[in-house]
């Protein structure tokens, strides 16, 4: 096995009935934003939470820091596990899900903060809902000016939370959901077999989404933004398009080869096609450019 769990802390409530959330965090030579977020974790609002830190082989001084959160705090249970081969981030999600003990499971990018009552608010709206997974909002912080943009500056919510909506809305572009401004319940992505495409690097996130929103019966959501999404010169949001572009487009086709119902991949479809353009491509590739009407025209299904 490529990692092993090595750390969780002592006398910090380990216990399984006692975490209820478990928090997966991948990172990888991230010393320079870690204190930030792991500053956000030790200042929620509400505990029954572990953080499980999945380190992908870095060089510099992020698993100490790490451990060192740890020690500090014995009420927050820590898992850090540390890789001997870098797999990128959807292998690493993935291990996370393997050692979570928690009823529900959240996500943290490495550069990215959670608001004070990120944990209490997803967890008591999914508790109160009993839907298989709930989101809320997320702001853009961009490090260069410090400027903070509003999701409803950029994304709305659905009118409602029905399945259907909820799905059009974000198959059409109008509505984004970020894998790490949500909740989900264990059991339910277990049962749908849920989990991210081990040894893929670009889009991964999306595609997760993707098969969340088609795997599930019930979603709800909470119409305040309770995460904030850093964007830095080293973010894959801010890279050079390159190759990955095309990679991005591998796992839209995964996701669109999945789907039977032919009106719901219709809407998959119709971003590759030439007229007026239906977003929701662009929740594969933005901010990269790629022209995916040459390529679909190019692809047989």
């Amino acid at each position: 096995m490529v990692f092993q769990s090595l750390t969780c802390a002592e006398g910090g409530g380990c216990a399984m009935e006692e975490i209820v959330v478990s928090v997966i965090m991948p990172f990888y030579n991230a010393a320079q934003y870690l204190p930030d977020t792991l500053r956000s974790l030790a200042q929620q609002t509400a505990r029954g939470f572990e953080l499980i830190a999945v380190d992908d082989t870095s060089t510099d001084s992020s698993p100490k820091l790490v451990a060192a959160f740890a020690e500090e705090h014995p009420d927050i249970p820590v898992q850090l596990i540390q890789g001997k081969e870098n797999v990128g981030d959807c292998s690493a999600w993935n291990i996370g899900f393997q050692h979570a003990r928690g009823r529900y499971i959240c996500l943290l990018d490495s550069d990215d903060l959670y608001a004070a009552d990120y944990v209490k608010q997803l967890s008591e709206h999914i508790r109160k809902t009993d839907a298989d997974f709930v989101f809320c909002g997320y702001d853009k912080l961009y490090e260069a000016d410090r400027r903070t943009v509003p999701y409803e500056q950029f994304k709305a919510y659905p009118p409602t939370a029905q399945k259907r909506t909820v799905l059009r809305w974000y198959l059409l572009g109008h509505t984004h959901i970020g894998h790490w401004a949500a909740m989900y319940q264990r059991s339910f992505l277990e049962q749908n077999q849920l989990r991210y495409t081990d040894g893929w690097h670009v889009a991964g996130d999306t595609e997760f989404v993707c098969r969340v929103l088609l795997s599930c019966r019930t979603i709800s959501f909470l119409r305040k933004s309770l995460y904030l999404y850093r964007i830095h010169p080293g973010s894959i949001t801010t890279s050079t398009p390159d190759a990955s572009a095309f990679g991005s487009y591998g796992a839209y086709l995964r996701v669109l080869r999945s789907i039977r119902n032919p009106f719901l991949k219709l809407f998959f479809w119709l971003p590759s096609r030439p007229g007026p353009p239906i977003s929701f491509w662009g929740n594969f590739t933005d901010p990269m450019c790629l022209c995916h009407t040459c390529i679909a025209q190019n692809t047989k299904f």
